[in-house]
C-alpha cells in the first residue's frame, strides 16, 4: 500500500462537491469550480485532478462522491457533459 496522494487529500471535500455539482446538478465545470472559491493557483491544480476523476468516474465507483448509480449512469450516457 502506497502513501496517500497529498493533492487528493487536500481537495477531497472540494472534489466531492464539484463532482456532485457536475453530475447530479448538471452544472458546467467552470461554474462548479467557481463555487468552491479557490485561489488561481489552487484552481489550476484542482482542475487537473477534477478532470482525471471525471474521466474515471463510473457506476462502480460513484458512491465515493455520494452519487447514485442512476445519476452517474445517466451522466455517462449523455456523454459526460462538463
Amino acid at each position: 500500500m502506497g502513501a496517500p496522494d497529498p493533492v487528493r487529500l487536500r481537495y477531497r471535500d472540494a472534489l466531492t462537491d464539484a463532482i456532485g455539482h457536475i453530475v447530479r446538478d448538471r452544472l458546467p465545470l467552470t461554474e462548479a469550480v467557481s463555487r468552491l472559491q479557490l485561489s488561481d493557483l489552487q484552481t489550476a491544480e484542482f482542475e487537473s485532478l477534477l478532470m482525471a476523476e471525471l474521466a474515471s468516474l463510473d457506476v462502480h465507483n460513484c458512491a465515493r462522491y455520494r452519487l447514485t448509480m442512476g445519476k452517474t449512469g445517466a451522466w455517462i450516457a449523455e456523454g459526460r457533459p462538463r
